[in-house]
C-alpha cells in the first residue's frame, strides 16, 4: 500500500515539477518574443531582467547569461521550424541573432563552468598578447582540468550502474516482504 502511494506520489510530483518549467518556458518565450516585436527588449540588461524575472534568480545566480542564451536558441529553433516565414518572425529572428551575439561579445564562453572558462579566456589574452608560453601553460591547465572532470564523471557513471538495479531488487522485495507480512 505503502508502495503504491509512494510511486503515485511520485509520479505527481515530477509530472508538477515538468509541467511548471514548460510553463515557465512557455512564460519566457512569450514574454521575449512580444517583448522584442513591440520594441520593449533594447539590449541584453532587457532580456537578463526578464528572465531573471521570470526564473527568479538570485542575484547569486551569475548563469543567467548562459540560460539567457538557450531561451533565445530555443526561441530561435521554434522560429525556424515554422513553415510561415512572415516578416514579423524574420525580423524577430534577426533580433535574436542580434542578442546571442551581443552576448556572446559581452562574456564570451558563458555556458562553460567558471574554471574551464577563466582558462580559455586566460589563454585567449595570452594569445593575443603573443606570450605563447603562458597560453600553452593555460591550455595544459585545461586539459588537466577536463581529464579530471572526465574522471570524475566516469566514477560518478560507474556508481550511478548499481543505482537502477539495487533499487529494483529493493522494490521487490519490499513487496514480496509486504505481502508475507499480510499472511498469518
Amino acid at each position: 500500500m505503502f508502495t503504491v502511494v509512494y510511486i503515485t506520489f511520485s509520479f505527481y510530483y515530477l509530472t508538477r515539477v515538468r509541467r511548471r518549467r514548460q510553463e515557465k518556458d512557455q512564460k519566457l518565450k512569450q514574454a521575449i518574443s512580444s517583448g522584442l516585436v513591440n520594441g520593449q527588449i533594447e539590449g541584453v540588461d532587457d532580456l537578463v531582467n526578464l528572465y531573471r524575472g521570470v526564473t527568479n534568480s538570485s542575484d547569486d545566480d551569475v548563469s543567467y547569461k548562459a540560460g539567457v542564451s538557450r531561451v533565445l536558441r530555443r526561441l530561435l529553433v521554434a522560429l525556424a521550424s515554422d513553415p510561415e516565414g512572415t516578416q514579423p518572425k524574420r525580423m524577430l529572428k534577426i533580433k535574436i541573432k542580434e542578442l546571442l551575439r551581443l552576448i556572446e561579445t559581452e562574456t564570451p564562453f558563458a555556458g562553460l563552468p567558471a574554471a574551464e572558462r577563466n582558462l580559455v579566456l586566460d589563454a585567449r589574452k595570452f594569445i593575443e598578447t603573443n606570450e605563447l608560453g603562458a597560453a600553452t601553460q593555460k591550455v595544459d591547465d585545461l586539459a588537466n582540468l577536463i581529464e579530471a572532470r572526465q574522471d570524475a564523471y566516469e566514477k560518478l557513471q560507474s556508481a550511478n550502474k548499481w543505482s537502477v538495479p539495487l533499487a529494483i531488487i529493493g522494490l521487490v522485495l519490499t513487496v514480496v516482504f509486504g505481502v508475507m507480512s499480510l499472511w498469518p
